[in-house]
């Protein structure tokens, strides 16, 4: 719940239209988890830059291929995680280093700007947390090889 409010999903301060898209190379982000990340691309600066003077929210999805330096949307997954960018510090070397909040996964539905970076709708994933007979009897069956190894 307390990540619902921080996204906006209250009707007071709702989410953003449309969010920035903040590409990674071979990580993924996971909702729930604090994270720095290094930043030296001159066009996800001014996404950092950008994103702080306003909303301070991101969608952060990992790149197909690490090796593209500007991925276009079919090089991208479809599914990120809609973070929260809580500190950012700038460097000599003309880099930066931000540490986000992943908050709750999203799906891109819609890419809507390209230049001078990408943003896109996203749809929030909400978790399901219904739980069936056979969810139920795996989780019993783990706690009971757990307490037999202890």
């Amino acid at each position: 719940m307390q990540n619902e409010l921080l996204l906006g999903m209250d009707d007071a301060h709702p989410l953003p239209e449309t969010l920035p898209i903040l590409p990674i190379k071979g990580g993924v982000i996971f909702p729930n988890l604090a994270t720095g990340l290094a930043i030296s691309n001159p066009t996800l600066i001014k996404l950092v830059d950008d994103s702080l003077s306003s909303h301070k929210i991101v969608c952060i999805v990992t790149q197909r291929d690490a090796e593209i330096e500007n991925p276009e949307p079919g090089e991208l997954y479809d599914v990120g995680v809609v973070s929260l960018i809580l500190k950012m510090r700038r460097y000599p070397d003309e880099t930066l280093r931000i540490f986000v909040q992943g908050m709750m996964r999203g799906r891109i539905e819609k890419y809507v700007q390209h230049d001078p970076y990408l943003t896109a709708k996203v749809e929030l994933i909400r978790a399901d947390k219904r739980r069936d007979t056979a969810t139920e009897a795996l989780m019993r069956n783990v706690v009971t090889s757990f307490q037999k190894l202890v």
